[in-house]
């Protein structure tokens, strides 16, 4: 009867451990995004990293491919926009409380993204 007792025990630790694995495996990803790795990202991406006490200040890139500025708060969350250039006062952008962002139409950048990632650095100042 105790060995019964006992081995009930272990198979339900073994049970228990085994959900815990589960749960931890499939959370959600906990990464931070360092700021020099949103450039070439879509707009949404980013915004999932930005906390919400951050400023955020964008810069609507459109006029450097021949198309009128367009962005708006609203398309934060869009994957319509890719971030050309970002400054910010932390290394990660979930990190930051202020953050500044050059963006233009997805379309509109060259398969890719910029062809270097300092490409449009000047559009951003930190400071």
């Amino acid at each position: 009867m105790e060995d019964r007792l006992r081995m009930r025990r272990i198979v339900m630790a073994a049970a228990i451990l085994g959900a815990s694995l589960v749960v931890v495996a499939c959370g959600p990803s906990t990464r931070d995004l360092p700021a020099q790795d949103a450039v070439g990202t879509p707009m949404s991406t980013v915004d999932e990293h930005i906390s919400p006490g951050a400023r955020v200040s964008i810069v609507d890139l459109s006029a450097e491919f021949d198309l009128e500025p367009s962005f708006t708060d609203a398309q934060r969350t869009s994957d319509r926009w890719m971030v050309l250039a970002v400054c910010s006062d932390h290394e990660t952008i979930d990190g930051s409380t202020e953050i500044q962002l050059a963006v233009a139409p997805r379309d509109a950048v060259p398969e890719g993204g910029p062809a270097r990632s300092d490409e449009f650095a000047d559009a951003v100042h930190c400071g």
